[in-house]
């Protein structure tokens, strides 16, 4: 048997609607070097219902989790089954923008990347809502250091990216947040990267909605930035793209005290973050609003936190 270029792992829960228009995208792939392995959480049989629909059309595997894994583990779940060269991780909210979508995806490896990722749309039903890809600045700073992602996801949704297989790189269980970005920076720290601008998948609006929801949970946001930050490493703080963005983490949700911020952390917090808390306290929640008066402030904390 020829070597399986693609796996397109979709880790599944419970929407057998929206994975009916993923799957119907893949059918319409040029590109046919592929296998599809479908990871399935969910607690009834609407999504085995559908994957045996499309057994004899797609070459799938279908594979139901009992008890569920969660997130990520289903993601790596559906990775360890993979026997592609390539992973081609997609949510199944998400879809193949065009019949060319995985082709050119799978093009971006030819000069030799381990890691590649396009432009998206973000879709309601039938309708663009809007159209996203990384700028050339972004791309020039992430060349020089990866784990500047970390201040500005500019790649976006984990859909829009394909690695390389190498058994070595796996979702971080401990995160649902800064699972994605932290995920992205150990790829790009490994090997290098390629890209394209161009729309090539569109995601769910209703997953877009998700993450927004996530977005307003400290107990998750607040302690996986932490741990992410002790991943990467405290003299990122150096930066002061990093610095300005865990003064806003800090700011906006409004943490109150250095034992308040320590219960959050599953990891300790570094001395540069306590000085940055201890400063913030200083001034009225109301005034750290203001846009211009923080960013100042901001600084002149850096200034003082050197």
């Amino acid at each position: 048997m020829d070597t399986v270029a693609v796996s397109v792992c979709i880790p599944a829960y419970r929407k057998p609607d929206q994975l009916i228009r993923l799957l119907e995208s893949l059918l319409l792939q040029r590109f046919s070097n592929y296998e599809v392995i479908v990871s399935d959480d969910s607690p009834d049989n609407s999504v085995r219902i559908i994957c045996e629909q499309y057994q004899h059309k797609l070459p799938l595997q279908y594979f139901h989790n009992q008890p569920a894994l969660g997130s990520p583990e289903n993601w790596n779940n559906a990775i360890r089954k993979a026997k592609g060269k390539w992973i081609k991780l997609m949510h199944d909210d998400d879809a193949f923008a065009t019949p060319d979508s995985l082709g050119a995806l799978y093009a971006l490896t030819s000069g030799g990347a381990d890691f590649v990722f396009s432009g998206y749309n973000v879709v309601e039903e039938t309708s663009i809502r809007s159209s996203h890809h990384i700028a050339p600045s972004w791309v020039e700073k992430l060349n020089q250091d990866p784990r500047l992602l970390l201040s500005n996801n500019v790649i976006g949704h984990p859909s829009v990216t394909m690695h390389l297989n190498n058994g070595r790189l796996w979702y971080d269980k401990r995160m649902k947040w800064m699972v994605d970005i932290d995920f992205y920076v150990r790829c790009m720290q490994q090997g290098s990267f390629n890209y394209s601008t161009e729309p090539l998948i569109n995601i769910g609006h209703h997953e877009a909605q998700i993450t927004r929801s996530v977005f307003l949970d400290k107990k998750v946001v607040v302690p996986e930035n932490m741990l992410l930050l002790h991943k990467l490493g405290e003299e990122l703080l150096g930066n002061v793209q990093i610095y300005d963005y865990y003064w806003r983490l800090l700011r906006n949700y409004n943490i109150g005290s250095e034992t308040e911020l320590q219960q959050l952390s599953p990891v300790a917090v570094p001395e540069k973050i306590k000085k940055m808390l201890k400063f913030q306290r200083m001034f009225p929640q109301w005034l750290l609003k203001i846009g211009p008066v923080s960013k100042v402030l901001m600084v002149l904390s850096r200034m003082l936190n050197r």
